[in-house]
């Protein structure tokens, strides 16, 4: 009886997307909306392993799969704030951040912060999701999600979505 399975294994190597929010150097995030689920603002699709997202509207069609996903959206003065995974098709939700809280009065870098979100989800089909995210009472400002604080002659991003497809 050998001590090893000398079965060959068939390993697939997870497949990488990347989605953002990128806007032209010196171009603000935009306004937050106010105690509502809202789509977090996605223009770009930078690497699609898969070749078979589409991303339209501020929403992007998965292919089936298992995915691990790390997302972060940044905010300034939106006080209690927080992101989502949620899954257009059935209204549903599939991961929800932690809470965070940016408070502020003044444009400063006190104000600002990212809003992370991590895990692992399966798709049982391809399905149309989004990223969406909350504010309670967030201070009127074209900065709310994402200042361009740097003008850099580089794009400016304000949310970054990383998939990695696993099966």
């Amino acid at each position: 009886m050998p001590l090893f399975n000398l079965e060959p294994v068939n390993l697939v190597a997870p497949q990488f997307i990347q989605l953002l929010d990128r806007k032209d150097s010196g171009v603000d995030g935009g306004m937050a909306v106010d105690s509502a689920w809202t789509n977090r603002e996605l223009n770009t699709i930078t690497m699609d392993e898969t070749a078979e997202v589409t991303l339209l509207s501020n929403k992007f069609v998965l292919p089936k799969g298992s995915y691990e996903i790390f997302a972060r959206a940044n905010f300034y003065s939106t006080n209690a704030t927080r992101i989502r995974l949620w899954d257009n098709t059935s209204n549903s939700l599939i991961l929800l951040s932690s809470n965070a809280y940016i408070p502020g009065t003044s444009r400063s870098a006190n104000n600002y912060s990212d809003v992370l979100l991590s895990g692992k989800f399966s798709l049982d089909n391809s399905r149309s999701l989004s990223l969406d995210y909350y504010c309670s009472s967030p201070q009127s400002s074209s900065a709310n999600l994402g200042g361009a604080e740097i003008e850099t002659g580089v794009s400016e991003i304000y949310t970054c979505i990383d998939f990695r497809k696993v099966s």
